[in-house]
């Protein structure tokens, strides 16, 4: 009964890290794709590609700069 418990840990561990891994490939495609053009650059960087990462990128200027302080539109980053 423990070994088959211990089986089906490692199973699930080993799938955990087989979805994490997809996701860093899938994600590093769209980086691939988009390098080589010149409209997804900005200031020599590649861009955020998602307005969550605007979002969340927001909430760290103002917890890090203190930029965006009196923007409704910003939720708190500590709270």
């Amino acid at each position: 009964m423990q070994e088959n418990v211990a089986y089906r840990q490692r199973d699930v561990i080993g799938w955990m890290l087989f979805a994490y891994a997809f996701s860093v490939l899938v994600r590093m495609i769209w980086v691939s794709q988009f390098s080589a053009i010149e409209s997804a650059h900005w200031n020599g960087e590649l861009m955020i590609n998602t307005n969550d990462g605007y979002f969340f990128a927001s909430m760290a200027q103002q917890i890090l700069d203190g930029m965006h302080q009196y923007n409704p539109r910003v939720l708190d980053g500590y709270n």
